[in-house]
This record gives C-alpha cells, structure tokens and sequence, in this order.
C-alpha cells in the first residue's frame, strides 16, 4: 500500500494544531481576566454607591456567589468573588492589566 503522507506533513498540521490550542487558551485567559476586572469594578461600585469609601457587603458577595453558581456553575466561589473584587482595586486602570500579566 501507498503511503500517502509524510511525517513531516503530518508533523507540520500538528503544529498549526498545537499553536492554536495555545492562541486560543490566551485569548480565553486574556477574555477572563477582563471579565473578571469588570466584575469586580461592579461590586466595588455597588458596595460604595458613590461613596468616597466602602461599608464592605460580605452580603452582596455571598449573594452574588450564590446566584452566579446556580447560573453559570463552578468558579463563583466568595473566595473567587472577592478575588475579582481585588483585581480590581489592585488594577483600577483596566489598560494596565495586560502587561502585568504573562500569558
């Protein structure tokens, strides 16, 4: 029988597959942390409401941790959520986010 590819070949169409496999996974990570920002620059303007400081709403972030696991599922932890709410105010510049972070 007739071989019909070389290993190079097939070699070279792994490799596109294989660098797609990690373009896509740091866009997705890029597309999170973003979401992640966002959602946290929520809470905290939520918990302040147009106060100079917050009266910080453990409240808010269980309830919001409650209603985003029945929603969405896994990784709406209050621990996570609180996280989110630290990005944010560790990053309150969204521009600023992506040269800090290694993808």
């Amino acid at each position: 029988m007739k071989k019909l590819m070389s290993q190079k070949f097939y070699t070279d169409v792994c490799s596109i597959l294989e660098g797609t496999k990690v373009s896509i996974s740091k866009a997705i990570n890029s597309e999170m942390v973003k979401a992640y920002w966002e959602i946290g620059k929520k809470i905290v303007e939520e918990e302040q409401k147009g106060k100079g400081r917050a009266q910080y709403g453990e409240n808010l972030i269980k309830e919001l941790s409650r209603k985003l696991g029945c929603d969405y599922g896994k990784g709406f932890s209050a621990t996570n959520i609180k996280n989110m709410r630290q990005l944010y105010l560790f990053f309150p510049t969204k521009n600023k986010l992506r040269p800090e972070f290694s993808w």
